[in-house]
């Protein structure tokens, strides 16, 4: 069995943000680089600020706080655990009600059978 992951939306986080906080400067600011961005969302759009750089995206809206890293080499050294640390490092006093860490990734199988016992065991607990 092999692992691929897609992506890791790590660190969702609900609660109460202030969109405009997310800026370059700003992650600058937490010691933040990630190079030259890829793709910015609107300034002048109060309830949705977005940053997509290379391989990590920032999506900050009134109750969600989304850092998405795509590709990642290694699950146990994640560009997005530290970034969310830092980034609330400096503002601890952000009204957090949740934060999680969704995986996502692809199994890959190199013997049928074990693949549709795996399965099976997944769809049926």
């Amino acid at each position: 069995m092999k692992l691929a992951y897609n992506f890791i939306s790590a660190v969702v986080a609900v609660g109460n943000f202030n969109t405009s906080i997310i800026t370059l400067s700003f992650l600058e600011e937490c010691k933040l680089q990630f190079g030259k961005p890829v793709e910015m969302s609107a300034p002048e759009i109060p309830v949705h600020r977005g940053i997509k750089f290379k391989n990590i995206a920032f999506d900050v809206l009134i109750d969600k706080f989304i850092i998405t890293e795509n590709n990642p080499e290694k699950i146990d050294s994640l560009l997005v655990v530290d970034a969310f640390q830092e980034i609330f490092g400096l503002l601890p006093y952000t009204p957090l009600k949740a934060v999680g860490i969704n995986i996502n990734c692809d199994i890959f199988f190199h013997d049928g059978a074990k693949a549709k016992r795996w399965i099976s065991s997944a769809s049926d607990p």
